[in-house]
């Protein structure tokens, strides 16, 4: 969602996209909430956040389903690196992260060495997720360490996104303006979104620079 409004340069585009997932998430609550926390699981989970101070969403349930959507992935991706054909995936996934065939061992160590950092930057890096936790599978890391660094980075990153939801739409809710209270939703999401871009632009660079 923030990526598209950056790349088009506009608060327009923003604030329609945002308008539609808080009319979706009114609508369908959890049942939309599912495949959008697939997709945009961070803020989604800030609108959601604000959503549950309204009284419209149950956070324990919302932060429940935002987990799920960020673990189920990442096994999957493991499991796809683990069982796949590494030359294809090397082919397909290698020129994203800067790796070939002949540095695959250069990114095991890094996986087997610094578990814990190399896995948070497969969460905050932009654009290099899947990459790069496919290649804890490829890399043959085991599941059990896999999934125990996994888990409670889904649960830190997605507390916090939903807290500063939370808190923001609490404020949110004393303001009786209707006019006032759209413009806050759209400068809310504008500004914790713009944030986000620019610390996740800046941990895909320094993983990058880390490679050449």
């Amino acid at each position: 969602m923030y990526i598209h409004w950056w790349k088009s340069g506009g608060n327009i585009i923003l604030s329609m996209e945002t308008s539609g997932i808080f009319a979706l998430l009114i609508t369908y609550k959890y049942a939309i909430l599912v495949p959008l926390a697939l997709f945009e699981g961070q803020m989604v989970g800030f609108v959601a956040g604000m959503l549950s101070a309204l009284g419209y969403l149950n956070p324990a349930i919302v932060y429940a389903i935002l987990i799920l959507g960020d673990v189920i992935p990442d096994f999957i991706y493991y499991a796809i690196g683990r069982f796949g054909d590494k030359k294809k995936l090397l082919e397909r996934y290698g020129p994203a992260i800067r790796i070939t065939p002949e540095r695959v061992d250069t990114l095991r160590v890094q996986w087997f060495a610094h578990t814990l950092r190399t896995m948070a930057i497969s969460k905050l890096a932009y654009g290099l997720s899947t990459p790069l936790l496919i290649t804890a599978g490829l890399v043959k890391l085991p599941f059990s360490v896999f999934w125990t660094r996994s888990v409670p980075l889904s649960f830190l990153q997605h507390a916090t996104f939903l807290s500063l939801g939370y808190f923001f739409g609490s404020y949110y809710a004393q303001v009786e303006s209707t006019m006032v209270k759209v413009q806050l939703a759209v400068a809310g999401v504008i500004v914790v979104a713009a944030l986000y871009y620019f610390f996740a632009s800046s941990v895909r660079k320094m993983f990058l620079r880390s490679r050449e």
